[in-house]
């Protein structure tokens, strides 16, 4: 029984050891209400444009589907596709190492295929409405603080997307990304500067497009696992 015993304890750490995960490094954003000043006619310019039933129905709608401002909103990073949540957050398994990314706003890519479902890259669509913006993870070795250093670029001649870029489908006129420099800490997770967005965004006609190339994009999954007694979440790939 004194054998049994020592072999017990010898055998559950082990099982403990190798049921032991490490968590993977993420990238995540968060969306924002837009701050806006409200108008005092707002209510009689709204008024005057919903006279007819027609217009009634129209105005009706996106007010249906927005329920919540910052949710429901589709984006794509490093061939993953995801929406925010109720409280505007998105988050991807990060995929690569170099502490900078990019935003893209656009509401339409367009794929290259490499051969059946395999896509090569992606790239921005002629005339269809885009900003790029470069989020960079720098240091002030003065203060010994790390900040996030946003700047506007312009679109790339050659209409290639880069596969560090995250994608956000809506149009770029209905999200405010603040240009300069935002604080951050030196984490493995690299957490974004926030998006802010407006409320006159309509968010159906980006959701029917993902729909028409959702097979291109794998969803990131939670997946749970236990460490001793702790329940670690994690971002796994489906």
């Amino acid at each position: 029984m004194k054998n049994l015993s020592i072999i017990t304890l010898c055998i559950v750490p082990c099982i403990l050891y190798n049921t032991k995960i490490f968590s993977i490094s993420t990238i995540s954003f968060f969306l924002r209400p837009y701050p806006e000043i409200e108008m005092l006619d707002a209510a009689k310019i709204a008024g005057q444009k919903i006279q007819t039933p027609g217009k009634l129905a129209k105005y009706m709608l996106p007010s249906a589907t927005d329920n919540f401002l910052v949710g429901g909103i589709f984006s794509s990073y490093a061939g993953y596709l995801c929406v925010s949540d109720t409280s505007g957050q998105t988050s991807f398994p990060l995929r690569h190492s170099k502490p900078y990314s990019y935003y893209l706003i656009t509401p339409e890519i367009f794929p290259v295929i490499m051969f059946g479902n395999t896509i090569d890259h992606w790239e921005l669509i002629p005339k269809v409405p885009a900003q790029l913006y470069k989020v960079e993870k720098k240091k002030d070795e003065e203060l010994d603080e790390y900040y996030w250093q946003v700047t506007h670029l312009p679109l790339p001649e050659d209409k290639i997307i880069s596969k560090k870029a995250v994608i956000i489908f809506a149009n770029p006129s209905k999200i405010y990304i603040p240009e300069g420099i935002t604080p951050t800490k030196d984490t493995p997770q690299l957490v974004l500067p926030d998006l802010y967005v407006k409320k006159s965004i309509a968010k159906t006609p980006e959701a029917l497009y993902v729909l028409t190339i959702r097979q291109f994009f794998a969803p990131p999954t939670k997946g749970y696992q236990h460490e001793a007694l702790r329940q670690i979440v994690q971002m796994a790939e489906w």
